[in-house]
């Protein structure tokens, strides 16, 4: 009698908790209510701030890229440096996702130092890439800088994210643009005719044909000042 009672206990037990998490399922959504506030496509992903009061704001990612200019000590461009990343995607932009607590310029510098090796003499932010399809894992929007450091007296080691450092001459990117992951292929591109226009894009440019701040088709792909 003694066993029975136990087991009944028991089955009680089990039907009672397992009435309950039905009930949760049930009352779960199947949609993250977040995500249906703040994403404009309630599947997409991204990032899920909670602060104070377990308020939470869904907000798209941040990442930190510079362009990275090899110079030598009189401050002349001889190459540009990128990296072959780790995760077999190919070459991109030096850089990673700004972790919080850091300013933009604290990123940028500890991703260069983490993947290349590099202190950075000089920093400039140039633009912001935010379109939602650039990044096809979640929505990411790209600060960009244009840094400069030489690599005089440092070693060029691939760390981290990075399975291998890449350097270039300008002539060398602008004959034939390596293939790149992402959009940073077509961010090299603009940054290219930004600062170091080939013969051709003077040429248009002094006939009217294209301004100097104007390399994209679409204008809100990105926002970048006319320096």
């Amino acid at each position: 009698s003694g066993h029975m009672d136990c087991l009944h206990v028991v089955l009680t037990c089990v039907l009672f908790y397992s009435l309950l998490l039905t009930a949760h399922v049930l009352r779960r959504p199947s949609v993250n209510e977040l995500c249906t506030r703040d994403f404009i496509t309630p599947a997409a992903s991204g990032s899920c701030l909670c602060g104070a009061n377990e308020y939470c704001l869904c907000t798209p990612s941040l990442a930190v890229d510079a362009i990275v200019e090899l110079v030598d000590g009189e401050g002349k461009l001889e190459r540009v440096a990128f990296i072959m990343r780790g995760d077999g995607r190919g070459l991109a932009m030096v850089g990673g996702f700004l972790r919080v607590g850091e300013s933009a310029e604290e990123g940028v510098r500890r991703e260069v130092r983490e993947e290349t090796g590099l202190q950075l003499l000089r920093l400039r932010q140039w633009c912001v890439f935010s379109t939602p399809a650039r990044d096809p894992r979640r929505h990411t929007a790209a600060l960009v800088f244009v840094a400069q450091a030489t690599a005089r007296g440092q070693y060029l080691q691939a760390a981290d994210d990075a399975k291998a450092v890449r350097t270039y001459t300008l002539a060398e990117l602008q004959m034939q643009m390596p293939t790149f992951a992402f959009d940073h292929g077509k961010i090299v591109s603009a940054y290219l005719a930004h600062f170091h226009p080939s013969k051709h894009q003077l040429a248009q440019r002094r006939l009217g044909h294209v301004a100097a701040d104007r390399h994209f088709a679409v204008d809100s792909y990105a926002a970048c000042p006319s320096y």
